[in-house]
């Protein structure tokens, strides 16, 4: 990539380059690019190649493409090639059967069994459209649902997208499909870039987990059973062979007889006979269906004693039996051992006999009872997460931010879900949780305009903890030094040690970078613990 290139023609992708596009878009994404999308791709990655100054679609092929292409500029070029037109209410029919049809039986269903819980995916869920008019349709429905759980799942490739999602900001060009009444009760008026626009409203954020997901992953991060998958407009893309795969592994994740509710211009003829359409693109899952299918794929931790893993469930300790095993664990504070948050400059943590667990890379604990963590990190980054009320928290060590098809907690996609879900299990509630996070130095020098590995590690931590919603508290990245990380699970409190380059430590940051540790099929099945 030559900055002096000149970039201000434009380049021309010719249809031996389209091929090779369209072969690593399938292979990324499962999409299948026609050779008729060979001008949207041209248009799409135009601007990538003006970010990069690249000259030719043929350079930045040959860039994406490769090893380090691949961790620098995957995300970008995704975001690039996928579609995501959505609207409030669109195809409102569907909205229509669930009020009508399914919540009902649903609720009926609750006042039979006393299990008044549902579960919704809104798969390839783009700018929150989908999911949104889903939490609309609900609070209509059932008010404020006291005494209901009721969670929605929203997940997409994209992460640009899932960004606006996230934050839940539209234009009133956005906002066509939501009438006066929705708006007054769902959304308030906020200004942003200078203009009036549409912020919806906590009640509907509340219900609502966003998540990035991939559909050509080997396995997905939820260990969850949805009573209605949305995955509306998406098969459209994928060769049949592709949709056959994608709603076989959508039967994994559905309740007996449960919905999978697609787009207008797409079918399961030829796709899937596991499914009874009872019209308008809404399928019902056939009975026995779910009993032939194999269990989901879920990346989980190992056993008790492992640091690898969370505790195995187990009676969550009253607030007086926590006060009191505090009180024994935590020395008052005196001049010489006085804890202190970690901030801008180092802190020191003093003796104070609590239990240590300490980790390195691949490896996250998660602990209901006071407990001291500790880890080194290099480039890595270990995140510190925490819900202070019910004093459950966590410590997680990645190396990188994605894997490509390894299910390990050695990589912050799935170390973050794991963490988080292990402090759920031990009784914290997802809407406390607040972050801290360390690490990411530059221990390994990159190229004159590359990022670093560290940095990288940084900025994924960032924008995954901004797109959960999770408060960042703290956080100490980048310089040239390793650093000792000492975190206090039941305090949220978090201690960091600079590391001296001598090379014996620079040693000891390096063995951090170890064999991966599997972490597949290695805990016992825990039916409440739900991966979003």
């Amino acid at each position: 990539m030559n900055d002096l290139i000149d970039v201000s023609r434009e380049a021309e992708l010719s249809k031996k380059d389209f091929k090779k596009f369209q072969e690593l878009i399938h292979s990324i994404t499962g999409i299948w690019m026609g050779e008729s999308k060979q001008t949207l791709v041209q248009s799409r990655l135009a601007k990538r190649l003006r970010a990069l100054r690249i000259g030719s679609y043929s350079e930045y092929y040959d860039y994406v493409s490769t090893p380090q292409g691949m961790r620098d500029e995957q995300e970008e070029f995704v975001n690039c090639v996928t579609t995501n037109k959505t609207d409030f209410f669109r195809e409102s029919h569907h909205f229509d059967f669930l009020r009508e049809q399914l919540f009902p039986k649903l609720r009926e269903h609750a006042a039979q069994t006393g299990e008044q819980k549902i579960r919704i995916w809104s798969a390839a869920c783009s700018t929150g459209a989908e999911p949104y008019t889903l939490a609309m349709t609900i609070r209509e429905y059932f008010g404020s649902a006291l005494g209901w759980d009721i969670r929605i799942l929203a997940s997409d490739i994209d992460t640009s997208v899932l960004r606006t999602a996230s934050t839940g900001i539209y234009r009133e060009d956005q906002m066509s499909g939501v009438n006066a009444e929705m708006r007054r009760k769902y959304f308030r008026k906020v200004k942003k870039d200078g203009e009036v626009q549409w912020e919806v409203v906590e009640n509907l954020k509340d219900l609502i987990t966003f998540r990035r997901l991939n559909f050509s992953e080997p396995t997905w991060s939820i260990n969850a059973k949805f009573d209605v998958i949305m995955c509306r407009n998406v098969m459209i893309y994928f060769n049949q062979e592709t949709q056959r795969q994608l709603v076989g592994r959508f039967c994994q994740y559905l309740h007996p007889e449960a919905h999978l509710i697609i787009g207008h211009s797409e079918s399961l003829i030829g796709v899937s006979d596991d499914f009874q359409s009872i019209g308008n693109t809404i399928y019902r899952l056939k009975e026995g269906v779910v009993k032939r299918t194999a269990k989901p794929t879920v990346p989980k931790p190992q056993a008790q004693q492992s640091v690898t893993s969370a505790p195995k469930p187990k009676k969550t300790p009253s607030a007086e039996e926590k006060r009191r095993a505090m009180k024994a664990a935590t020395p008052p504070p005196s001049r010489n051992n006085r804890p202190a948050l970690v901030g801008p400059t180092s802190s020191r943590a003093g003796g104070d006999g609590l239990p240590t667990s300490q980790i390195i890379v691949g490896e996250f604990k998660a602990s209901a009872t006071p407990m001291r963590i500790s880890t080194l990190v290099g480039s890595c980054i270990a995140a510190c997460i925490y819900d202070e009320v019910n004093q459950v928290g966590g410590m997680n060590h990645f190396m990188l931010p994605e894997s490509h098809g390894e299910v390990c907690a050695r990589f912050g996609v799935h170390a973050m879900e794991l963490l988080i879900n292990s402090i759920m299990q031990l009784g914290g509630d997802r809407r406390r949780l607040k972050a801290k996070f360390f690490g990411g130095a530059r221990v390994v020098a990159g190229g004159a305009g590359v990022w670093t590995v560290g940095e990288r590690n940084a900025k994924f931590a960032e924008d995954f903890l901004n797109t959960e919603g999770i408060p960042i508290v703290a956080k100490h990245v980048g310089g040239e030094r390793g650093m000792k990380i000492q975190f206090i699970s039941h305090l949220g409190k978090a201690f960091v040690t600079p590391i001296e380059r001598s090379d014996a430590e620079s040693d000891a940051v390096q063995r951090q970078i170890a064999p991966p540790v599997s972490i597949v099929e290695q805990v016992p099945e825990v039916s409440t613990v739900e991966l979003f």
